[in-house]
């Protein structure tokens, strides 16, 4: 018992580990025609989708996936640094969103513009931030 008792605590110390927090940058990202379903992708690899069902998916470089369902959201925080963009306000708005839960902490800086061409609206960018889990 001892033999065997030794090697499989030293192997749930080495889970202990693995689960430390990982913080990685945002790299620009399009984000489509809203926040709310954007996916984003950070420097080391990873992305990060948002969804309008469980806020928050985190797949780093190593396939490891950590979720943040609605229900463990203990801030969500969108704003909009100005007038939306649209045909008679064509310039870039800034935006910033602020999501976290128990694992997850996610800022993101980004920009709204309009464009006027075939599939006219407002698209969506992410331009800087962190991501941490």
């Amino acid at each position: 018992m001892r033999r065997t008792a030794l090697p499989l605590l030293f192997l749930l110390s080495l889970g202990v580990f693995a689960l430390a927090q990982t913080s990685t940058t945002v790299i620009e990202s399009a984000c489509g025609r809203s926040v709310s379903t954007c996916n984003i992708y950070t420097a080391d690899g990873g992305r990060v989708d948002l969804n309008n069902h469980n806020p928050l998916y985190v797949f780093s470089s190593q396939g490891v996936a950590v979720t943040c369902p609605n229900a463990d959201v203990t801030s969500y925080v969108y704003t909009v640094n100005g007038p939306m963009p649209s045909r008679s306000n064509p310039a870039d708005v800034g935006w910033t969103l602020h999501v976290a839960c128990d694992s997850v902490v996610l800022d993101v800086q980004g920009h709204a513009h309009y464009s006027p061409y075939k599939y006219a609206g407002v698209y969506y960018f992410a331009d800087s931030g962190t991501v941490s889990y």
